[in-house]
């Protein structure tokens, strides 16, 4: 009898700990969604150029994070706007253009960034893991993230510098 009991305790202590396990996971889960109001997934993705990897868990500021590929019409009329305001905005928000390079080639990467003469992280994809943690199904898509991570602002499709500017003054306070 004795025996019995100490096992009944063993088996709940065991499906307890399992069951608290799963909700752990499924809090991380809920908690990192591509969504305003979450923590932004992580990421840590090689550079274009440069040889050192980008984590998002570096942030040390503000970032606009932007999903493009070389071939997408609507990345070529915002891109010039970037260019734009990230000399504005540098010294107080990253900018880090992440190309989804599983579906794009690298020449043309390189040919898109030359052309409009970006000079913040072209970040690479490569196997598209990124993208689908962000759950990107239309390019461009920006993300607005604040200092400490958290998602202020998402927009699906093409961005006006209007938007992206009144995006970047509510991320740094102004």
């Amino acid at each position: 009898m004795k025996n019995t009991w100490f096992f009944m305790i063993i088996v709940v202590l065991v499906v307890g700990y399992t069951i608290y396990q799963g909700q752990t996971e499924k809090n991380l889960e809920v908690d990192q969604k591509p969504q305003t109001g979450f923590q932004s997934p992580y990421f840590e993705l090689e550079q274009l150029h440069g040889a050192e990897k980008i984590q998002l868990a570096d942030l040390q500021k503000p970032v606009m994070i932007n999903f493009w590929a070389s071939w997408c019409g609507p990345c070529r009329i915002e891109a010039p706007d970037f260019t734009e305001v990230y000399e504005k905005y540098q010294d107080e928000v990253e900018f880090y253009a992440i190309n989804i390079t599983n579906k794009d080639k690298l020449e043309n990467v390189k040919s898109f960034v030359e052309e409009f003469t970006f000079t913040f992280p072209i970040l690479l994809d490569h196997d598209g893991a990124v993208s689908e943690r962000y759950q990107i199904f239309s390019i461009p898509t920006t993300f607005f993230v604040n200092k400490d991570g958290m998602i202020e602002h998402r927009v699906n499709g093409i961005i006006s510098k209007a938007e992206l500017e009144l995006q970047l003054k509510n991320l740094v306070g102004r």
